[in-house]
């Protein structure tokens, strides 16, 4: 059986960066591909990145909380998250 995407994924050459709250910081990045539900973004290697990061889109001027599901040598991917607040 052929498993297709689950949602179309563009490919993409823009710049963003990703916001790291310990250390805090920020370390540039290029989008390769970006859906709805998440990216994959070239990084530099000698860089270890948190499971969650925020990532700000320049072209959008958006910043995006995200998880990281995968890591590669110069890529990782990631998926969007919706973070909560406390409890009411």
């Amino acid at each position: 059986m052929k498993r297709g995407p689950i949602d179309a994924r563009a490919m993409l050459s823009d710049s963003g960066k990703i916001l790291v709250d310990f250390p805090p910081g920020l370390v540039s990045c290029v989008l390769r591909d970006l859906s709805s539900a998440g990216a994959r973004l070239l990084v530099p290697d000698a860089i270890s990145f948190p499971d969650r990061l925020r990532l700000v889109i320049d072209a959008e001027r958006e910043t995006l909380p995200c998880q990281v599901v995968w890591r590669r040598a110069g890529e990782i991917g990631v998926v969007f998250t919706w973070e909560l607040g406390p409890a009411a």
